[in-house]
């Protein structure tokens, strides 16, 4: 759980380079690791290009949200985060992990129903094509799926608290887009929520403002995350 450490690419580096640069050391680029998976968004190094700093800042916030949205321990690189629109959103999804235990499970997944208090049980967690259907074993035989979503029940994190009462949140959609262009998904039927409010948008650095009510279609810009919460929230 974790995108940089302490012996590779700052997080800034991760998004500015392709190729390692470490040259004022003196030991003529040999020393540390020439596998850092980085991309420089269009221009090695240090520029003044718009476009370029525009993608390596979302791409910055889009690495920020996989990473504190996970589930399990995040680990994030000490300074990372120093830049101040950079520092504002890292607080405002730490924020959004830290009130929303869903994204705090102790057990893994299992894909299992869990039951409600009206209508057909639904997965713990379920990922989706961009039509709303769940992804099935050739959704995922493909080179490269660029293109997801992701359903978390917030009835099926399965922990108590300390007074032994049971552990629920809102639901929430989380729409992953990987490619240039934007991509539109179709929000699932209303058994999932009825409607959805923007709480994430990596496009932006600020927190994002709409509603979408089920069934409705929502465009995730290229290279961008979002995460819808259910509307009607159930208390822990």
């Amino acid at each position: 759980n974790f995108v940089t450490a302490h012996d590779g690419f700052t997080l800034l580096d991760l998004v500015s380079y392709n190729e390692k640069n470490n040259i004022a050391n003196g030991e003529d680029n040999n020393d540390g690791e020439s596998h850092n998976r980085s991309w420089n968004g269009g221009a090695e190094g240090e520029t003044d290009d718009a476009v370029v700093l525009e993608i390596r800042a979302r791409q910055q916030r889009n690495f920020i949200t996989t990473l504190f949205l996970s589930q399990g321990v995040p680990m994030l690189l000490h300074g990372d985060e120093i830049d101040e629109s950079l520092m504002a959103f890292t607080s405002m999804v730490a924020t959004l992990r830290a009130n929303h235990p869903v994204f705090r499970r102790k057990r893994f997944f299992t894909g299992r129903h869990v039951r409600r208090a009206e209508g057909e049980p639904l997965r713990d967690v379920e990922w989706m094509s961009t039509d709303a259907s769940a992804m099935t074993d050739d959704d995922w035989d493909v080179d490269y799926v660029k293109s997801i979503g992701m359903f978390l029940n917030g009835d099926g994190i399965r922990a108590r608290d300390a007074r032994g009462q049971d552990i629920s949140d809102a639901n929430f959609l989380l729409y992953f887009n990987a490619s240039e262009e934007g991509v539109t998904f179709e929000l699932p039927s209303a058994e999932y929520g009825a409607n959805w409010d923007l709480v994430l948008d990596t496009s932006i650095p600020t927190a994002p403002d709409g509603n979408v009510l089920a069934g409705e279609s929502i465009t995730v810009g290229g290279r961008c995350v979002i995460v819808l919460r259910a509307g009607e929230e159930k208390t822990s």
